[in-house]
């Protein structure tokens, strides 16, 4: 039922602002802002579920075929140009904002070029101008033509984005994360946690609990970045480098490894005997 009622009032509104001679799909837009925005959205949202996957197929179909692929092999260089230019605009103004508003340079690169494809109401956009003759039937091609091969250049460049974050983050935690900094950052903690895995994040919660001082430190720049993005005591640090820290136990309780693997133990070791102190 709750189905049916949704539908409902996403056709209902379709018909509505049809009949009033706006976008439909302004309307289809609008109804789902108005349905997410209810209590039951999480309700909708698991009996909608199960067809959402079929609607995106169809969306992408239709994506793929409003390429015009006459106008894209008769005129590549001003398609590709095109594509650039917008690919190119939106990834240094999204990025710039994503700056300007105190977010890491490594994830204002990894947004602006995730966001860097048009819209998907771009095509309601060129549909509108179109009917209002503001563009003609060639531009219109162009347009949604650049629109669509940017959409599918989003796997792309989110990829390129993530790895290019990363490698960023890396070079500054590679900065932040010299000896003499961390021998500071551990001497205001009790227990230091090497791999801030599924595991390492468990334990800090128990530490938490028991109002224990902890720094963490793991050799994934994007679990560090997720945990710094947090305000948590999460650094980047290489284990092998930690054990020969003469000054590493200095105020340090106990030393956890969350790894079980070979390597671990014998860092372990070589941690205890350089630190007999440390637990």
């Amino acid at each position: 039922a709750l189905r049916s009622l949704s539908f409902l009032v996403v056709f209902g509104t379709w018909y509505a602002f049809e009949a009033v001679g706006l976008p439909n799909t302004l309307g289809a837009f609008l109804a789902g802002v108005l349905l997410s925005e209810t209590a039951y959205r999480q309700q909708v949202d698991s009996v909608i579920s199960p067809i959402r996957e079929d609607f995106f197929t169809v969306f992408f179909i239709s994506v793929g075929c409003s390429i015009d692929l006459q106008l894209l092999f008769s005129q590549p260089l001003l398609v590709c140009s095109a594509v650039s230019a917008l690919l190119l605009t939106k990834t240094l103004v999204t990025g710039a904002v994503c700056y300007l508003a105190n977010l890491s340079p490594a994830n204002s690169i990894q947004i602006g070029l995730l966001l860097s494809q048009a819209g998907e109401f771009s095509f309601v956009m060129i549909n509108t101008l179109f009917s209002l003759g503001s563009i003609d039937a060639l531009q219109k091609k162009l347009l949604v033509t650049v629109a669509a091969l940017s959409l599918a250049s989003t796997p792309l460049f989110a990829a390129v984005g993530r790895n290019l974050a990363a490698s960023l983050e890396q070079l500054e935690q590679n900065k932040l994360g010299s000896l003499e900094a961390r021998s500071r950052q551990d001497t205001a903690a009790d227990v230091v946690v090497c791999g801030y895995g599924r595991i390492g994040q468990m334990v800090t919660q128990v530490l938490d609990s028991k109002f224990l001082r902890w720094v963490a430190y793991d050799t994934d720049p994007r679990v560090v970045n997720a945990a710094r993005n947090r305000d948590l005591p999460v650094f980047y640090g290489d284990f092998q480098q930690m054990a020969k820290d003469k000054d590493m136990g200095k105020g340090v309780r106990m030393l956890i490894i969350t790894l079980a693997d070979k390597k671990s133990a014998r860092i372990a070791k070589a941690v205890k005997k350089l630190h007999p102190e440390v637990k």
